[in-house]
């Protein structure tokens, strides 16, 4: 039976939306655990309303204390052998091939994702290669977008950095992504054996968001295990539907998660947060984030 994991931060329509779908596309035997971690009680008792009859709807209100707390905590109330962990602000295309899923979770131990859509139905890259200090850099800097957008920077990072996955997942087009030996998969839908997550130790808490799937894929790949991508479901994903508005503070806890990631899982990763300093100097003045970021990290 498929655990469907889904966490409710202020976002009740597109939950409601989200459920739809699953009962709309999913015609086995599943169940879903709704944990709200919202501000107030509202969304809470509306969902309880709502779903006081559905005997396979179980709702949970917590403390915010991160997403992966939220996760863990689904997981303790579930029952069934394979968790599909899914933000609440997606919405199914095509399901298919099922029992050919439930082998590749079960029986072959890899941690699967469906094809991920964009609204405007362009492929999301939900997967990528594990960050190094070079990706890391990349990534505070926000400068993944050159890559995609400007074809001589393109061009130049296929070649420098024809190795490096994290690099190759940005400069790679939307068809030619990884179908295999993928390092990491987006925890906005994310499928996994209830054995397997258990036996990784499940989501690291202390990450309060971010980074958080691509620590539980790592711990995954110690034990010689894989990600995979599943074509024969394809899911669009409303990204930050919970979050309507993305502001300095989420980039911080972004920020720190980055930082504790690195110093977990990167070799020499402890000396990133160095590096970074010494690179935003010259940026602290001219770059409202970036100003945020030091203040409020460096200098708290």
């Amino acid at each position: 039976m498929i655990s469907f994991i889904i966490i409710n931060y202020n976002g009740l329509d597109d939950t409601i939306n989200c459920i739809k779908s699953i009962n709309l596309f999913f015609k086995i035997n599943f169940e879903i655990i709704l944990i709200d971690n919202s501000d107030s009680n509202d969304n809470y008792n509306t969902l309880l309303t709502i779903y006081k009859k559905c005997e396979n709807i179980h709702i949970y209100k917590i403390k915010n204390n991160g997403f992966g707390n939220a996760c863990n905590i689904g997981v303790n109330h579930s029952t069934g052998n394979i968790l599909f962990f899914l933000n609440n602000d997606t919405i199914f295309n095509i399901v298919q091939n099922l029992n050919q899923l439930f082998d590749l979770v079960t029986y072959e131990n890899y941690i699967v994702t469906p094809k991920v859509l964009n609204p405007d139905k362009s492929i999301q890259k939900n997967i990528g290669g594990f960050f190094s200090i070079l990706s890391s850099i990349i990534y505070f800097l926000q400068l993944g977008n050159k890559f995609i957008r400007n074809p001589v920077v393109n061009y130049i990072a296929k070649l420098i950095f024809r190795n490096n996955k994290t690099i190759q997942t940005y400069v790679k087009s939307n068809n030619n992504l990884f179908t295999d030996s993928i390092d990491w998969v987006s925890g906005c839908a994310l499928i996994i054996s209830k054995t397997n997550f258990l036996n990784i130790g499940g989501f690291d808490e202390r990450f309060f968001m971010y980074f958080e799937d691509q620590d539980l894929c790592y711990s995954h790949k110690l034990k010689g295990q894989n990600c995979i991508l599943f074509n024969d479901i394809i899911l669009t994903h409303y990204i930050g539907g919970s979050q309507k508005s993305i502001n300095f503070k989420m980039e911080l806890i972004k920020f720190e998660s980055l930082l504790h990631y690195s110093n977990k899982n990167i070799k020499n990763g402890k000396i990133l947060k160095y590096i970074i300093f010494l690179i935003s100097i010259p940026l602290f003045f001219f770059n409202k984030r970036i100003n945020f970021l030091i203040k409020n990290y460096y200098f708290k």
